[in-house]
């Protein structure tokens, strides 16, 4: 989470939707954002609360983009695993 915009956009529009309950993960961000984040979400699931937080890339080793391809393979991996006969 580099600024919550998105988190906290998304969240306002579940909201406004009527979503009865809503869970919110991030591996890390910013510390000022992540408080806020506990108070938009009811579930909130963070590894990293950072107070020095400058960008997410820097608590990867490897932060590249995942492809269009991964992205279908990882999910439809998912889907099997879940899918019920």
């Amino acid at each position: 989470m580099e600024t919550g915009a998105i988190f906290f956009a998304a969240v306002e529009a579940l909201r406004k939707l009527g979503v009865a309950r809503i869970a919110g993960a991030v591996p890390v961000g910013p510390a000022a954002e992540i408080r806020e984040m506990h108070y938009t979400v009811d579930e909130a699931v963070v590894l990293i609360a950072a107070e020095d937080f400058r960008a997410v890339r820097d608590y990867y080793v490897d932060f590249r983009p995942a492809s269009d391809d991964d992205v279908a393979r990882i999910l439809g991996a998912r889907r099997a695993l879940t899918t019920v006969a």
